[in-house]
């Protein structure tokens, strides 16, 4: 409640920032301050703090830009103009203050490394941030800058970047740095095919920041890393998962099993799918729109094992005017190759009708299979694009 306090006395402050600083008032690391707490309430869930947080970047930097030049020989200050461009701000104010020579000269390089880091000259930050030790930082930066220097190296060692990793979330628990950090981490551990330690982090974040406006972000791509790693394909991993996703919310359980199994059935894992199918049948209630697309998915897995007669069942109790466009075309590919998979003179005959309107006509059915096709590439293209999802989300 404190913090909250604090933030809404910030929004009566920031609208006197520049008048305050040119006078001598608010200091620049207290501004600093103020955009951290905000940043803290994000990781929790508050929807106002992410809104607030685009319109204080822009007050502090007029803030920077009003402040006495002699602000700048407070190393406080300084440090907070790294943590305000780590965390995405405005860096025309930052180049002010190095075309001036107001930053010191010791702690130029750092600066312009985080000014080439908000700005995405990436060559440039990994020369000037390559030989800092973020650990021997004050606190309150270090995790800023292992977290920067963690986005530099993603590419070139992956053991390094999760060691940079696992320094900011050591120097900035409880922050967005370790939110970021923690996300950062399991995606990398699905890369690496690591499923131990991609269940282990995953937990910690549940655990710790299930409710962060960035969690959409985390459940997508822990979705897709399930179907990714198969881990559903041994008795253990599946009974630690199943443990670990009864630690979410009913809502999350439900939509994530729901996410899994389409994935799983466009990547052609049926017994992932199948265990994802299972736990989503029990959190969905029947009529609704989440049980309709469990349906869709439970005869879709069936469909390609010993159990097609099921199959075949689960396909006529689909209302099809509850599925999504998506989901549609997903249908009818799954109609199209149970006509193929079986002899259909006993089938029902609504699921006749579908499939033979299915594959009356070569074009459509290129189509159909062409549309699910695209699901598939777009799942994998999900995937490699983590990196750069990440940066544009990430403080």
């Amino acid at each position: 409640m404190a913090i909250i306090v604090r933030i809404l006395l910030y929004g009566v402050l920031i609208c006197g920032t520049a008048a305050n600083s040119a006078a001598g008032g608010t200091e620049p690391f207290e501004m600093i301050r103020s955009l951290q707490a905000l940043q803290d309430q994000i990781v929790v869930g508050n929807a106002s703090a992410f809104a607030a947080q685009s319109k204080l970047v822009e007050s502090i930097s007029e803030g920077f830009g009003a402040a006495p030049s002699e602000a700048w020989s407070e190393p406080r200050n300084v440090r907070a103009v790294v943590v305000y461009l780590l965390s995405g701000g405005q860096p025309q104010v930052v180049e002010g203050l190095l075309d001036h020579n107001a930053i010191p000269q010791e702690d130029e390089k750092l600066v312009r490394g985080a000014l080439a880091v908000d700005e995405g000259r990436e060559n440039e930050a990994r020369e000037f941030l390559s030989e800092i030790d973020a650990r021997a930082l004050p606190t309150g930066l270090g995790g800023y800058v292992a977290f920067a220097q963690s986005r530099l190296l993603s590419d070139e060692d992956h053991q390094k970047t999760i060691g940079l990793l696992d320094v900011a979330r050591l120097l900035a628990p409880g922050t967005l740095v370790e939110e970021a950090a923690l996300r950062r981490e399991i995606f990398l551990a699905d890369e690496a095919g690591d499923g131990d330690k991609f269940i282990f982090l995953s937990r910690q974040y549940v655990q710790r920041f299930q409710k962060s406006l960035y969690a959409d972000n985390f459940r997508q791509h822990f979705a897709s890393a399930i179907v990714h790693l198969d881990l559903s394909g041994g008795q253990g991993m599946a009974a630690r998962l199943d443990d670990l996703l009864q630690e979410l919310s009913t809502e999350d359980q439900r939509n994530i099993s729901l996410m899994i199994a389409r994935a799983a059935i466009l990547a052609g894992k049926t017994t992932t799918a199948r265990f994802a199918v299972v736990r989503a049948d029990r959190l969905t209630s029947e009529g609704s729109v989440e049980k309709t697309r469990t349906k869709l998915y439970a005869a879709a897995a069936s469909l390609v094992s010993e159990d097609y007669d099921h199959g075949v069942k689960r396909l006529t109790e689909i209302d099809r005017s509850q599925l999504s466009s998506s989901d549609a075309a997903l249908y009818e590919a799954v109609a199209a190759v149970a006509r193929q998979i079986g002899s259909w003179s006993d089938a029902p005959s609504q699921v006749v009708e579908d499939a033979e309107t299915s594959a009356s006509n070569d074009d459509q059915t290129s189509g159909v299979v062409s549309a699910v096709q695209s699901d598939i590439n777009f799942a994998e293209q999900s995937i490699s694009d983590v990196d750069r999802l990440l940066k544009e989300q990430s403080p």
